[in-house]
This record gives C-alpha cells, structure tokens and sequence, in this order.
C-alpha cells in the first residue's frame, strides 16, 4: 500500500499520508486488504505486528486498534475472523512468534 499512498507530486515531494487507528493508513489499509481476500487469521495477525509487537499491554492494544480499524475496511468481524479473542480486546492467546519476527523484519 505504500505507493498507494506516498505517491509522487509534480514538485518531487509525495502525497500526505493519513493515519487510521493512530498509524500511517498504509499500514492499516494493507491489513484490510488481508482480510478482504480472507487470509489466514495468525497471517493477518503477523502483518499487523509489523509496526508494533505485542510484547506488553500497550503494544497488543495497538495492534488491536489496527485489526479492529482494518476489519471495519473489510467489513469482516474481528472476533468471527480470528484475529481478535472471543471478548475483541485482545490477540488470541497464545501469541504467536511470527508477529515478533515480522515487526523485528520491518523495522530493521
């Protein structure tokens, strides 16, 4: 979704990037985009860890925000879908290292 949204203007600078769920709208859109075309929960899951892992309280209900703002896009229920526990304010338990590892992977 980045070239989606950091398109390239005329005088060389690139379209404001909005945010959604407080993160760059690129980050949520893609997780949309995910669940749109129905890819496995723990998958969707792992992508949306990229810009925060969820090692404490505040880092899960991030990622949360952005699972719950992406299935508003897709129009899917978090908690039907997978990606949200049976009460919606968390990550299925247990966490998965694959999220640890994407987040690790896209910021170094």
């Amino acid at each position: 979704m980045k070239p989606f949204v950091f398109q390239w203007q005329p005088d060389g600078s690139s379209l404001k990037e909005y945010t959604i769920a407080g993160q760059g709208a690129h980050h949520v859109i893609f997780i949309a985009e995910s669940m749109y075309h129905s890819l496995p929960p723990d998958v969707v899951v792992a992508q949306a860890c990229a810009h925060g892992a969820p090692n404490d309280a505040k880092g899960e209900a991030d990622v949360v925000a952005w699972l719950k703002a992406a299935a508003i896009v897709a129009q899917k229920d978090p908690v039907a879908y997978g990606v949200l526990n049976k009460m919606g304010n968390g990550l299925p338990s247990p966490h998965h290292q694959e999220g640890y590892i994407v987040h690790l992977g896209d910021h170094d």
